[in-house]
């Protein structure tokens, strides 16, 4: 009678490898497409692998740049927008840019914006990019001391 109930634990055993076996195949195909799934996600997260986002605003508060710094596919890039609150035309708010571009030149720009947003699409740097923002009207021009943002 022992030998009979081991034969069939045996058997039992045997019988729920085979169908462990033949499960794993099936188990391998639904988990390969969830592994995928997972590659591409970490992959669409590594794509935008630092950001930096910053909001300087001019010395007497009329006005700011608001922006970030962020690299992608291996390249760093810049963008953002020049905002002035100010209702008079005479009175405006300035940004100055210095940075070094994709070839390793070195820029330095200046755009204005009276009473509203300018916009700036994305531009490739190479490295340094500093700004100062700048309030300008009747009592002059007052620019505020720097930003080292990258």
């Amino acid at each position: 009678m022992g030998n009979i109930r081991m034969l069939a634990a045996g058997v039992a055993l045997a019988g729920s490898m085979a169908v462990g076996l033949a499960a794993a195949p099936a188990q391998a195909s639904v988990a390969a497409p969830a592994a995928t799934e997972v590659a591409a996600s970490s992959a669409a997260q590594t794509s935008t692998t630092w950001t930096r986002h910053f909001k300087y605003w001019s010395p007497n508060k009329e006005g700011y740049f608001e922006g970030k710094v962020y690299k992608q596919g291996g390249h760093y890039y810049f963008t953002g927008f020049l905002w002035d609150g100010k209702p008079k035309p005479q009175d405006y708010t300035y940004v100055r840019f210095r940075y070094f571009d994709k070839f390793g030149d070195k820029h330095l720009e200046t755009h204005k914006v009276v009473s509203g947003k300018k916009y700036f699409a994305p531009i490739r740097i190479k490295h340094d990019f500093d700004l100062r923002v700048c309030d300008a009207g009747k009592l002059g021009k007052h620019c505020d001391g720097g930003h080292d943002v990258f």
